[in-house]
């Protein structure tokens, strides 16, 4: 796997140079190393070879250690040659790159950002962090309004400016669009960002969240729930990175089929989940033949539930599109088998015992 890499840059480093790794979350993995007159430098038990090398080849060969060791998973790799007077910008700028002080000891932070081009609308400035060569963190605020003070950024710094989160918000929304926020927002919020829905489409009733796992999770709210909102901290209602709110359409029909002994078996058109009486009675109902007892449920992901009628909890399960419906056929007692049979068995008898 490639690692992710924060600067570009084409320097070779060489004996005596002073490399400063740092890993992003992981304080305990930084550390500032020289180039030994044998072009090696050691890194938490491991001899690397670095003469010669580009930063971005360093990098990928303390990835390569942190992962084969399993010391780390996919770790987030900052690091810095330090053997002029330069200073390194990084993270959501745009041009990320080493940048000479040339004759000058020191400038400003965001004289520094300026140099790579400023900052990208994708930008946490917020958050920058200045990185310095003894691998002490600052963390500074530079958004509008704060009142400005000075910062030096000297040799062998390195500028970070971290990323906002993004969630997306779909469907029945004035402007589907991915949202940029800090850390999370409301779905309230975030649909007062998306332009707010489209009252006469959208199905208010039911919204959904696709989490950045793979998972859904579905809220059920009331018409006007932005006003229970804020008597309720439920964490369902706050979206984080990666998530995706959707707003379904309250005119939109799915399917499910109902089989077996009903009067209309097949697919029928529902707006909800139902339950298993509302599904049977979509299909006109069960046959006289139909075992009322129980029904088989098979759901779109392969699992199968076989649920007793007439339990309390069979008006709590819900059939959702997709699902399909069966009614067995009742057990029947075949009366003209029985008596064919018994009619058989005496005649049996009878010659038996003539014997």
């Amino acid at each position: 796997m490639i690692p992710n890499l924060l600067f570009a840059d084409a320097y070779q480093a060489q004996v005596g140079d002073e490399i400063m790794i740092f890993v992003l979350g992981q304080p305990e993995f930084k550390q500032t190393v020289k180039v030994r007159p044998d072009g090696m430098i050691s890194y938490f038990g491991k001899d690397i070879k670095v003469k010669g090398e580009t930063t971005d080849e360093i990098r990928y060969r303390v990835y390569d250690h942190l992962t084969q060791q399993g010391l780390l998973k996919n770790p987030i790799i900052m690091l810095t040659v330090t053997s002029t007077q330069d200073i390194f910008v990084g993270g959501a700028v745009r041009l990320p790159g080493r940048y000479p002080l040339n004759s000058q000891q020191e400038i400003g932070l965001q004289r520094a950002i300026a140099l790579a081009g400023g900052m990208l609308e994708t930008g946490d400035f917020h958050k920058v962090q200045v990185i310095r060569r003894d691998q002490t963190i600052e963390t500074l605020d530079l958004s509008p309004g704060t009142d400005y003070h000075y910062v030096a950024v000297q040799s062998g710094d390195l500028v970070f400016v971290p990323t906002l989160a993004q969630v997306e918000v779909q469907g029945q929304v004035q402007t589907p669009s991915k949202i940029l926020i800090r850390q999370r927002i409301r779905i309230d919020h975030a649909l007062t960002r998306a332009g707010g829905p489209i009252y006469d489409e959208a199905d208010l009733s039911k919204l959904v969240i696709g989490k950045s796992n793979g998972h859904q999770i579905e809220i059920e709210v009331s018409e006007q729930f932005w006003k229970d909102l804020n008597k309720d901290e439920n964490e369902s209602y706050y979206l984080q990175n990666g998530d995706v709110l959707y707003v379904p359409n309250a005119y939109k029909v799915d399917r499910i089929y109902v089989l077996g002994y009903v009067h209309q078996p097949g697919a029928h058109k529902i707006r909800a989940p139902i339950t298993i009486q509302q599904a049977v009675a979509l299909a006109g109902g069960s046959t006289e033949k139909a075992n009322r007892t129980e029904v088989t449920i098979r759901r779109p992901n392969g699992q199968v539930e076989q649920v007793a009628l007439g339990d309390d909890n069979d008006s709590k399960i819900l059939i959702h599109p997709g699902d399909s419906v069966e009614i067995p056929k009742k057990f029947d007692v075949n009366w003209s088998l029985i008596f064919s049979f018994i009619s058989v068995s005496s005649v049996a008898i009878s010659i038996l015992s003539r014997r």
